[in-house]
């Protein structure tokens, strides 16, 4: 009796300040993102970059001058995909936690899990768990697996009360772990039975506001909304769907947010207004500066640098039988025929790709250099980034190379005869040193596929069509990286092709 009175109280008081600490201000604000996929900030090849958490902390301190904040992500957030390369493992659990560092001072409320955040297993998420400042809300989670979490949240903010549920589908998990997930439907079923008989939800009162933060992807959340028509909000994931305005279904609004902090989504509420307002921020490079101090520019500066460190360690004890002698020509090896052709591609921005990395300290990370390199993870290429270039002065050949090629702004808005003169530079210092081969920025063979027997026999080996290359262009050229180039995730074909004349090289004639 004793016990359940203790308990009693302690959550009244528990309530109580969330309360107060919502109440301070007359405006609340529901803030998501979601599939943030380990990046804590943008790699600088993007021609319109987005994302950051130092730019997400300058959007929330813009937002928390006028609103309480509530902070939610729904999943997907520590790792890039839902399993871990061997060769990549260490790295990747610095990337993990550098997110998880970067969530706490974030001030992030609650977070659903989804698939990614359980690519290195249960315990060690569970490790998270005890330095997290910010709750998991995982409602159909089992208590076999061992998780700390809550199977809701009820805030309350003046007239409001907000019911909160979290619900993971468990087919997107991992089959070891599919087994501590519960059905979300009947999950959802009890949780609403519960607010209705312990906690007063009411159906037709304005002021409740049940929200479901799911990680189901959005077909599968259509299909909860047409079930439970007591739901007002289903804040998603898994599918990294882009909603601007939220779809509409059985009267329930559903929202998603892309990827990588690119967008935040908002929905606003007043004191004494049952309606609330909805509202996407985007997160542009600008908003860091918003917030004086930003503690995550300094904290985004470190943890790149411990990142690197691991990088280098992981990458030159992966590696020692890596490297074979029958490498792939570089483009150094191409222009000693195809003259025309180099001095062409020297006049564009693939040909100073790497410097993009370097300037944003991303040069170590071998998921950036597959697209900004040649021969990435392949053992007739490279598989750690201190080998991009093979030479025996290794130090002086890079000090050299760097101290010359200093694009003031970046690279794709330098002019072709800047770039020319900067590419023309580098490949003198490769004739300097001695580089036998330099697999830095993207080269003819990004592009062509060619075969090594080219060398010695160019009439049997014809380069591939048109078409393609043009695939080999978006293999890295994704809506994510490229968003110029798309509109509502399609590609636009004419602005693709704009862009793909512009590198296109002229044709070989015959001799």
């Amino acid at each position: 009796m004793h016990i359940t009175y203790l308990l009693l109280v302690l959550f009244l008081i528990s309530c109580t300040q969330t309360r107060n600490k919502l109440e301070e201000k007359e405006e609340l604000s529901i803030i998501f993102t979601g599939n943030i996929n380990a990046e804590i900030e943008p790699c600088g090849c993007r021609q319109f970059p987005l994302g950051g958490i130092d730019n997400v902390y300058g959007a929330l301190s813009e937002e928390a001058k006028s609103s309480s904040i509530v902070l939610i992500d729904t999943g997907d957030s520590y790792y890039q995909a839902n399993f871990i390369p061997t060769s990549e493992e260490k790295s990747s659990k610095e990337k993990a936690k550098a997110v998880h560092e970067g969530l706490n001072l974030l001030n992030l409320d609650f977070k659903l899990i989804g698939e990614q955040d359980l690519s290195d297993g249960l315990e060690e998420l569970k490790s998270f768990t005890k330095s997290a400042k910010y709750k998991f809300i995982i409602s159909n989670l089992k208590d076999s697996a061992g998780l700390p979490h809550l199977d809701y949240k009820i805030l309350h903010f003046h007239d409001h009360t907000f019911y909160i549920i979290g619900v993971v589908k468990p087919s997107t998990i991992q089959p070891e772990l599919k087994k501590y997930f519960s059905d979300p439907i009947s999950t959802i079923e009890k949780q609403i039975k519960q607010f209705k008989d312990k906690f007063n939800f009411d159906v037709k009162n304005n002021f409740h506001h049940l929200i479901l933060l799911s990680h189901s992807g959005q077909k599968a959340e259509l299909n909860l909304a047409r079930k439970f028509p007591e739901i007002d909000w289903i804040l998603g994931s898994h599918s990294m769907n882009f909603t601007q305005q939220p779809l509409i279904e059985n009267n329930t609004k559903l929202a998603q947010m892309l990827s990588r902090n690119h967008y935040l989504g908002k929905i606003h509420f007043k004191k004494g207004i049952a309606k609330e307002t909805y509202s996407t921020i985007e997160i542009n490079q600008q908003l860091a500066s918003k917030a004086s101090p930003n503690p995550m520019i300094e904290f985004i500066k470190n943890k790149k640098n411990e990142i690197d460190k691991v990088l280098i360690t992981e990458q030159s004890s992966n590696n020692l039988q890596f490297y074979q002698t029958d490498q792939i020509p570089t483009a150094t090896t191409c222009i000693d025929c195809h003259d025309t052709q180099g001095t062409f591609w020297q006049k564009t921005p693939h040909s100073l790709a790497y410097i993009t990395l370097h300037k944003s300290n991303k040069h170590h990370d071998m998921n950036c250099l597959k697209c900004h390199s040649l021969g990435s993870n392949n053992p007739k290429g490279f598989k750690d980034s201190q080998k991009i270039a093979v030479t025996e002065k290794s130090e002086d050949y890079w000090k050299e190379v760097l101290g010359a090629i200093k694009p003031t702004k970046a690279v794709r808005d330098l002019s072709p005869s800047q770039i020319h003169q900067m590419s023309k530079t580098w490949y003198d210092l490769d004739l300097k040193y001695n580089v036998n081969h330099n697999f830095a920025n993207v080269q003819c063979l990004n592009c062509h596929d060619q075969r090594a027997e080219h060398l010695n026999l160019p009439s049997e080996f014809k380069s591939p069509g048109p078409d393609a290359i043009k695939k080999a262009c978006l293999n890295c050229h994704t809506s994510d990286q490229s968003t110029h180039w798309y509109t509502d995730g399609q590609l636009n074909k004419e602005k693709f092709e704009n862009s793909y004349k512009k590198v296109s090289c002229p044709k070989v004639t015959a001799e």
